[in-house]
């Protein structure tokens, strides 16, 4: 296969980590999440990483400061580089994908989008003891994605047929 970059996208609890982890042990790739690499920046600056809110307003002026370097920072601390291929989710702002499709070389990048409705991801937040604010800037994109997505997943069918969905993608574009 060759080297190949797949960003998910979606709002919070659309199943976006589930599935990049399930694409790394089936792959064998390299794989990060934005989300990680803020929750990283938070505890290095005694900020409460565990609060959605400061993670929200954080990852929201890190995107702001230079996305550039969040993108590079995410990449590093994860230990992967733009070279091989790799998985990374958390994606919320169309300028982090443009400067990702940059990096990994666009003809080269697969862009997943996850859509789950807002019942379900508020379930699953719930579970997870997070009440995010979905009216914060760092969401305020997430629809944008949708749109310039390769591939639109439905987070609430059963993880096998999306991640197949994806190796199919990953498989026929291969072919091209």
């Amino acid at each position: 296969m060759k080297k190949t970059a797949v960003l998910i996208s979606g709002y919070s609890g659309a199943g976006k980590s589930t599935l990049r982890t399930e694409l790394a042990k089936r792959t064998g790739w390299a794989n990060a999440s934005f989300g990680d690499e803020v929750r990283r920046q938070a505890k290095l600056r005694g900020l409460d990483e565990t609060d959605i809110s400061v993670l929200q307003d954080l990852g929201q002026s890190l995107v702001e400061e230079d996305a550039l370097a969040l993108c590079l920072r995410t990449a590093n601390s994860a230990g992967f580089t733009f070279a091989n291929s790799f998985l990374l989710d958390g994606i919320r702002h169309v300028v982090v994908l443009n400067e990702l499709s940059k990096l990994a070389g666009p003809e080269r990048t697969l862009h997943v989008h996850m859509v789950t409705d807002s019942a379900e991801r508020q379930r699953r937040l719930a579970k997870r003891g997070v009440n995010p604010r979905s009216q914060h800037p760092v969401e305020g994109d997430v629809d944008r994605l949708a749109n310039l997505a390769d591939l639109v997943l439905d987070g609430t069918i059963d993880l096998d047929e999306n991640v197949q969905q994806v190796l199919n993608r990953l498989e026929s574009t291969e072919q091209r």
